[in-house]
C-alpha cells in the first residue's frame, strides 16, 4: 500500500545571500515542478486508490420465451398468438459468443461495462391457430435471431468491511432483438429490429478471500418506455480466481428476463423472453 506523506515545513527564518553569478550548469537545472510531477504521477494512484480489471471470455447461452407480432392491419390478438420460439420457430438451440467486462473501482464505490451477442438460426412449423405478422398459422419458418445487450452500472459502497461489500447503483442496459421469420413457401417475412435503453436500479455484493473473490450483480426495473414497456431483470455471477499477480480467471452465470410490449415498425409487438447461461474467461486486474 502506497502511503502518502505530507510535505516537509520550510524554516521560519530566511538566511541572507548575496547576488553571485550561478554556474552555466546551475543555470540548466531541471525546474523543480518537474520532479514533483513525476513523484505525484507515481504516487497519486495509490493514494486514491484506483483499480481496474478487464476481461475476455466466452458465452454458452440460450434464448427461451414466446413473441407476438402484429399484423399489417393492426387488428392481430396479441395474447392469443405467441409464438415459442423453441416448438414453433426453432431458435432455441445454446450458442456461443464473445463476452466482454471491464471494471475501475474507486474508493466510494465502481464503475462496471459489460456486454455479448447472442444469435442462432432455426426452422420450425407456426401452430395452426398462431399467426405472426402476416404469416398465417401452419406456415412452415425458417428463422434468424439475434440479441445483443450491453451493460453499464455505477454502484456506491454502502457497507464494506473489508471481505463482505454490498454496493447499491444505478445503470443502463442497453437490449436489442433483431428477429427475422421467413414463410419457406412464399418466402414472404417479418422483421422486429427492436432497440431499448433501459434504467436499471442495481444492488452488488461481493466477497473478497484473497485468492478467490465472487461478485453479484442483480439489475431490475419496470419501466414504460417510449419503444418497449414492461419489467426487465438482470442478473450477473461472477467467481474469479487471481493464480498470479495482475492475471486473474472467472466463471459465471448470466440470466436476462425480458416481459415488454412496445411497437417495431409502426406494429405492436410482445415478448416475453429469458437468456440464461454461463461465462468463462480471464484478464488482468491492477
Amino acid at each position: 500500500m502506497t502511503h502518502c506523506a505530507s510535505a516537509p515545513r520550510s524554516s521560519s527564518r530566511t538566511a541572507a545571500r548575496r547576488d553571485v553569478p550561478r554556474p552555466a550548469s546551475d543555470r540548466r537545472r531541471v525546474p523543480r515542478h518537474v520532479p514533483l510531477g513525476l513523484a505525484l504521477a507515481l504516487v497519486l494512484p495509490g493514494c486514491i486508490g484506483v483499480r481496474a480489471r478487464a476481461y475476455a471470455g466466452m458465452t454458452h447461452a440460450v434464448l427461451q420465451g414466446d413473441l407476438a407480432l402484429d399484423n399489417s392491419s393492426g387488428n392481430l390478438p396479441l395474447g392469443a398468438n405467441r409464438v415459442d420460439l423453441d416448438r414453433e420457430l426453432g431458435a432455441e438451440d445454446p450458442s456461443v459468443a464473445p463476452y466482454v467486462r471491464a471494471e475501475v473501482g474507486l474508493p466510494i464505490g465502481a464503475v462496471t461495462l459489460s456486454g455479448f451477442t447472442y444469435s442462432e438460426t432455426g426452422s420450425g412449423t407456426l401452430a395452426p391457430n398462431h399467426q405472426y405478422g402476416d404469416i398465417p398459422g401452419g406456415s412452415q419458418v425458417s428463422t434468424f435471431l439475434s440479441f445483443t445487450n450491453v451493460k453499464a452500472a455505477a454502484h456506491f459502497d454502502l457497507f464494506d468491511f473489508g471481505i463482505v461489500r454490498v454496493s447499491p447503483g444505478l445503470g443502463v442496459d442497453y437490449f436489442e432483438i433483431d428477429m427475422q421469420v421467413t414463410d419457406v413457401v412464399t418466402t414472404d417475412f417479418e422483421r422486429v429490429d427492436n432497440e431499448a435503453f433501459v434504467p436499471m436500479v442495481f444492488l452488488q455484493a461481493e466477497v473478497d478471500l484473497g485468492i478467490v473473490a465472487g461478485t453479484l450483480d442483480i439489475g431490475y426495473m419496470e419501466a414504460d418506455l417510449e419503444d418497449a414497456d414492461g419489467r426487465y431483470l438482470d442478473v450477473e455471477a461472477l467467481v474469479r480466481f487471481n493464480p498470479v499477480p495482475v492475471v486473474e480467471l472467472f466463471a459465471g452465470y448470466r440470466f436476462i428476463d425480458l416481459d415488454a410490449r412496445g411497437r417495431a415498425d409502426s406494429r405492436n409487438f410482445s415478448a416475453d423472453v429469458q437468456l440464461h447461461g454461463w461465462m468463462i474467461g480471464g484478464g488482468v486486474a491492477f
